[in-house]
């Protein structure tokens, strides 16, 4: 006989799967065209999260969904700056053709370190973290993608798994990045949209 006793639990992970296809428009060819189109990945472990892909739904149900890398990343301005005259952090910006880049000096008395985050709507990723000055890349994905699969079977483990165990963000549309040192914080918004050939 087993007793459940207050404060007794189990964990483990949920996952809840929704999967939707919106079509634009029908295509009858027989190339498809894998244009750059706006997409957005934002994956965690193990597989939560959010994928929104680009692709062609075959009447079979088969979906080809493909990621053709462009980018052009906008900051509002160069620099990030957060903390006090004790515990003080800035980063310099700079967009790049995948992703961007920057350098992060700091001026640390009682702060152990100062972290940069890039937060999605759904996961967040460490850009930097650390107690001395340095540089650091941030890259979105940058080789192109075709993954193949089935409506009825599609889930972001598997595009996960396909995409060799993606964690982190990519894609297209707003982010924000968080400079934190001790309990000083600033954010900043930024886009990123498709690049001008």
């Amino acid at each position: 006989m087993s007793r459940k006793f207050p404060g007794d639990y189990t964990s483990g992970w949920l996952f809840n799967t929704s999967r939707k296809f919106v079509p634009e428009e029908g295509v009858l060819s027989s190339e498809l065209p894998l244009v750059p189109a706006q997409y957005r990945v934002e994956l965690d472990v193990p597989g939560s999260g959010r994928i929104e892909l680009p692709g062609y739904r075959l009447k079979n149900g088969v979906l080809l969904l493909y990621i053709t890398p462009s980018y052009r990343v906008t900051f509002p301005g160069d620099v990030l700056e957060a903390g006090n005259l004790e515990d003080y952090a800035q980063v310099s910006l700079k967009p790049l053709e995948n992703g961007f880049e920057g350098a992060i000096t700091l001026n640390l008395q009682k702060a152990g370190y100062a972290d940069l985050l890039l937060l999605g709507k759904m996961v967040e990723d460490i850009v930097f973290f650390g107690s001395e000055q340095g540089r650091f890349t941030y890259e979105f994905i940058r080789e192109p993608m075709l993954i193949i699969s089935h409506e009825k079977v599609l889930s972001p483990q598997g595009l996960q798994k396909a995409m060799s165990g993606f964690i982190g963000l990519s894609g297209h549309g707003k982010f924000t990045l968080r400079l934190s040192v001790g309990k000083a914080r600033e954010e900043m918004d930024f886009s990123v949209g498709i690049g001008v050939e």
